[in-house]
Order: C-alpha cells, then structure tokens, then sequence
C-alpha cells in the first residue's frame, strides 16, 4: 500500500471482510463498502464518497474492488467508483472494474469533470436504494428546483423538479437504474460545439421554447454563436476527459457570466447544427487529410 495507510473494500465478501481486521492489526486504517448503499457527492468540483449515512474520506487511500456488487444494476455505480480511484492513481485492484456497458456514460462523466477541474453543476451520484439508505443527508445537499437524470439521449431522461414529491417520483422512475441529481441553474439557452480530434468544428446557441429544454430533439431553436477563446479551451478539455475524438460539447452559460460543461455527447445530434455549419463535414474531411 505504499505511503498510504488507509484501505477502501469495495464490495467484499465474507473471506475479505477479513482484510479489514488484518489490516487493522498492522497499524492501517481499513473501510468497508457496499455499492447499494453508497453514492457520490460532487460540489463545487469536489467528490466525496458516502455510505451508510456518513462520509468516507478519500484523501490519501487505495481502493481495493472485490466483486461489482449484490446484482447487474450495480456495476454503473461500481464503474464510476474504479474510474475516480483510477484518476486519483489509487486503484489496487483489476483496471476491469473501470469498464462496462456504461463506462463512458454522461453521469460517469461528472466525475472526469470534477478530476480534472472542469466547470459542473454540482451534483449526486445514487440509484434508488442507496437514496433510501441516506434520505435526510441526501436532501440537505439539495436546493430545489433541482434536475434529476437518468443515462439516455436527446433530453428524454432529464427533468427539472420543484419539490420532493415530484423528485420522489422520478426516482421510483428510474427503478434499479443509476441517476443523478444536480443543481438547477438558470438560463434561456445553452452552446452545442462539434469538436474533431482537438480542433473546432463550430458552434450554435440553443434557445429554449419552454423554460428548461434547450436541444433540438425536444423543441430549441438555434443559431450561430461564435466561441471565444476560453470556451475554445474548455469544449476541447471536455473532450479529452471523456476519451473521445468527435463530441459534442454542450455548455451552459449563466446569468453571472459563469460557464459550465453540462455534458459531452460521444454520438452527437447534428440536426440543427447542419444547418447553421453545412460545411462541417468539409472540416472534418480536411483535417483527416491532413
């Protein structure tokens, strides 16, 4: 374990419930943690783990993953779990825990973000039991209106909530299923850039119809807008964290003059942005020549 004395056991089993006790007659500190009832805090870009209604501290640890956890549905939240460990460089166990179906999800993100000092709304990582276990914790970190989404495509899955009721709601929605809930923040539009293996293609402002949905797929208009040079860096950022070559990165900018990353979409939409940059593909064209 190198210079660190704490271990963090994700999803052991009974023999490795053990481990702890080891560890702990050999001067070293030893958590044990159960995937189902654990979720993730991410504010103002920084992550915490909880479990069981309490903070588990990651400064200077290892993790050690043993099993994905009690059922399928956990290996989202297992996955994100190894990703963090792994970009803190403290993953001890099989890299295989950082892959799955889901590895490269847009919740999975959020922590890329946080990591790598990218612009998030804040946000909370959890499927239904684990909001169960940690309920009144969970809703002091929460100011509504607040947003809740669930992995999916062209806003179809994400929705803005007034009250516990309706966010309660949405929860029993999203079954066994991994969500995330995630500050609210004010705005009539938000910027669709294309980015291409670290270059530009454009960018257009999607305008809201609604109050809330800004994309295409769900009613926006949109219109050029022209990125300046600090949105530049950040789109291109974005899309390094995410391990992606071609993105779409989707940014928000607020009414005090702050901008955030919402998400980075690895098989973007191009309906509306065809039409503001038909020659995007002529881009992509040269730049793969190149």
């Amino acid at each position: 374990m190198g210079k660190n004395r704490k271990l963090i056991l994700i999803n052991p089993d009974e023999p490795f419930e053990q481990l702890s006790d080891e560890l702990t007659k050999r001067g070293f500190d030893a958590e044990i943690v159960h995937t189902p009832y654990a979720y993730l805090s991410i504010q103002n870009g920084e992550t915490k783990l909880f479990y069981n209604r309490r903070e588990i501290y990651t400064s200077d640890v290892e993790f050690f993953f043993r099993s994905w956890g009690v059922d399928t549905k956990d290996k989202h939240f297992t996955s994100i779990l190894a990703e963090y460990a792994h970009l803190k460089g403290a993953l001890l166990s099989s890299e295989i825990f950082r892959f799955n179906s889901k590895s490269s999800s847009k919740i999975t993100q959020a922590i890329k973000f946080a990591v790598n000092n990218i612009p998030h709304p804040d946000s909370l990582i959890m499927r239904q039991r684990s909001y169960r276990k940690n309920k009144e914790e969970v809703l002091q970190k929460i100011e509504f209106p607040c947003v809740i989404k669930r992995t999916g495509s062209e806003g179809n899955v994400v929705w803005k909530v007034n009250d516990i009721e309706t966010l309660e709601d949405r929860i029993r929605y999203s079954g066994r299923n991994l969500f995330i809930i995630q500050k609210y923040i004010p705005n009539n539009f938000d910027v669709r850039a294309l980015v291409f293996k670290g270059e530009v293609l454009g960018a257009i402002k999607r305008i809201s119809t609604d109050g809330f949905y800004n994309n295409v797929a769900q009613g926006g208009d949109v219109e050029e807008y022209i990125l300046n040079k600090k949105e530049k860096e950040l789109v291109i950022k974005a899309t390094k964290a995410a391990d992606l070559n071609f993105a779409g990165v989707d940014l928000l900018p607020t009414y005090e003059e702050e901008i955030f990353v919402l998400e980075v979409n690895r098989s973007p939409q191009v309906e509306g942005f065809s039409e503001i940059h038909p020659d995007f593909l002529s881009k992509m064209a040269a730049i793969l020549s190149r």
